[in-house]
């Protein structure tokens, strides 16, 4: 079978023989990064910060050796804010710093306030003479349960043998903002976050891939919701972590790497039994897959910030309003068995001033259970095949919440393709996935709409990944692949104070992986990423892009630009 996750950056190629799914200490450093440590990046625009404006506090946690690390998280117990740092703020800046040399695959990591996930991703593999990175990312929301945490975890499980010899040492710290009259505390801070999360090592609920749920029980849910909106973290592994080359069950040969359940995935979200969202998950390529020396210098989309998905329940806050307890599910559909997805999730509350219960109905909810068709061909020889996938569903749902009406229509087209030739052992195909939501808020006396917003994804993914032997003995081979993949989102929102923001993202890489490279073969490793968002509001007008190019593991071409009008 084809090898979409070969061994780490720095291993001798070897033949693959089928798909791979392949103690921690506090740490003193005294420098970042580490001299001769080269870095990598995720291309993305920086934080945003407030102008003009000096942080009033800093909090950093140290440094942490992952080593030997799996089950054992680097767990603080005494986090608190200085009373100097103040309780308004206008941005809240979460920075994770790593490094590592030597061997090793790559790991994914988190970061946890008192079980509210705010933080996850993926590590960059090594080069044996050492990588650095950093990510920040803007945590401004969460400061109703940083400002309170006492608890903060972080997850990176680890193994560090005489084989794997690489150790991830990480430094997480926080950096505040004061709020100003100028830089006030953004309308995006919710006043209450309640983390959905399980007591124990780790924060997340592992989905198995046994089809069950991750059920989460909530309590102290105020009763004065004037908005609510649930942030959904996810990742897939094991068997799921190619879910895009996945193929229905009656093709499956999980011994030989060829995993079921088909290349659809939906994510949803349930309280009390009702479903109230549904949305479908930007296709993830983490450092270790397809080719490692695509994902050097420069990672995937998202890779070291994964994408987390918002769910705005508004519509449905009163059927959770009422001071109980309840009961938020988190469910991934057609899980591939022996796979592992992670999930957790933050209930985010604004509250209503006036102080009165929220009270509403449902009107009308329908969340069609589609099934995906598949478009099977069998080559003449009875082994390689392809399968073309497709599905279109239409989500409407109407309630009424205290004294609006809320309209929610979802529609979801997504296609995918697979060809396997070669015995099994090349795949190519695509697997697009394009959405829209959109959400309205409606005066039904005067019938005036106060608010809507419409938000519309595309992720375009399409794949090439050939192998050869190149001798009878099999034991010179040579591996090509090819992949152009796009994350593009557009938000428009129409209320008080309109605004439009879009973010363009794509890369495009080839590469190889062999121990032998004939004349005529593609030998190097190449990797274009294209980012671009745009920003319009309060009559302003924000751009940012950058486009970088590496050949061979080296920067080539880098070009940035931002504008604000």
């Amino acid at each position: 079978m084809l090898p979409l996750r070969p061994p780490p950056l720095g291993s001798d190629p070897v033949a693959p023989v089928g798909l791979v799914h392949a103690h921690a200490a506090r740490a003193d450093v005294t420098s970042f990064p580490p001299a001769g440590y080269r870095e990598t990046l995720q291309v993305a625009p920086p934080v945003s910060v407030p102008t003009g404006l000096d942080p009033v506090c800093s909090v950093s946690l140290g440094w942490y050796h992952f080593a030997n690390s799996y089950g054992q998280p680097w767990v603080t117990t005494d986090f608190s804010l200085p009373s100097h740092c103040g309780s308004d703020f206008s941005a809240i800046i979460l920075t994770l710093q790593s490094s590592v040399a030597g061997l090793q695959f790559d790991r994914v990591y988190q970061v946890w306030f008192d079980g509210a996930e705010a933080l996850r991703g993926c590590t960059d593999e090594p080069i044996k003479a050492g990588i650095w990175w950093q990510i920040d990312k803007d945590v401004t929301d969460f400061a109703p349960i940083i400002k309170k945490a006492s608890t903060v975890i972080v997850g990176l499980d680890n193994i560090n043998d005489s084989t794997y010899t690489g150790v991830y040492n990480t430094s997480v710290s926080l950096t505040f903002y004061p709020a100003t009259s100028k830089h006030p505390v953004p309308p995006t801070v919710p006043d209450v976050l309640i983390p959905l999360y399980a007591p124990g090592t780790y924060p997340y609920v592992t989905l198995d891939g046994s089809g069950k749920a991750a059920n989460f029980r909530a309590s102290g849910i105020p009763k004065n919701i004037k908005k609510a909106e649930i942030e959904y973290f996810v990742s897939h592994h094991s068997n799921d972590e190619f879910y895009y080359v996945n193929v229905p069950d009656s093709l499956a040969q999980p011994d030989e790497g060829l995993y079921g359940s088909g290349t659809f995935k939906e994510l949803q979200v349930y309280v009390d039994g009702q479903q109230i969202g549904v949305d479908w998950p930007f296709q993830l390529i983490y450092t270790g897959g397809f080719d490692p020396s695509l994902w050097s210098p420069i990672v995937h989309a998202s890779s070291e910030n994964f994408p987390s998905y918002r769910f705005d329940v508004t519509p449905f806050a009163f059927l959770f309003a009422d001071g109980g307890n309840h009961t938020f599910t988190l469910n991934v559909t057609t899980q591939t068995a022996g796979s592992l997805w992670y999930v957790d999730a933050n209930l985010r509350i604004w509250l209503d001033e006036s102080g009165k219960q929220t009270q509403g109905k449902i009107v009308h909810v329908d969340f069609p259970s589609t099934e995906p068709t598949y478009d099977i061909v069998m080559d003449a020889d009875g082994v390689d095949f392809s399968v073309k996938t497709t599905l279109e569903k239409a989500i409407t749902f109407e309630t009424h919440v205290n004294n609006y009406d809320a309209f929610v229509k979802q529609s979801l087209q997504f296609e995918s393709y697979v060809n396997y030739t070669a015995d099994l052992f090349n795949v190519w195909g695509y697997h697009n996935i394009k959405a829209t939501t959109e959400v309205e808020y409606r005066d039904p006396i005067f019938d005036v709409i106060l608010s809507a917003t419409t938000t519309t994804v595309d992720y375009p993914f399409f794949f090439n990944v050939t192998f050869t032997y190149l001798d009878d003995a099999g034991t010179l081979f040579y591996e090509y692949v090819g992949i152009d993949h796009s994350r593009n989102i557009e938000v428009l929102t129409t209320s008080v104070t309109p605004s439009v923001e879009k973010v363009r993202e794509r890369h495009f890489c080839k590469g190889y992986y062999a121990n032998s490279v004939p004349p005529g073969y593609w030998n190097e490793n190449m990797h274009n990423v294209v980012y671009e968002s745009e920003k319009i509001a309060l009559g302003v007008w924000d751009t940012y892009s950058r486009n970088v190019t590496a050949v061979n593991a080296t920067i080539t071409d880098y070009k940035v630009s931002s504008l604000l009008f």
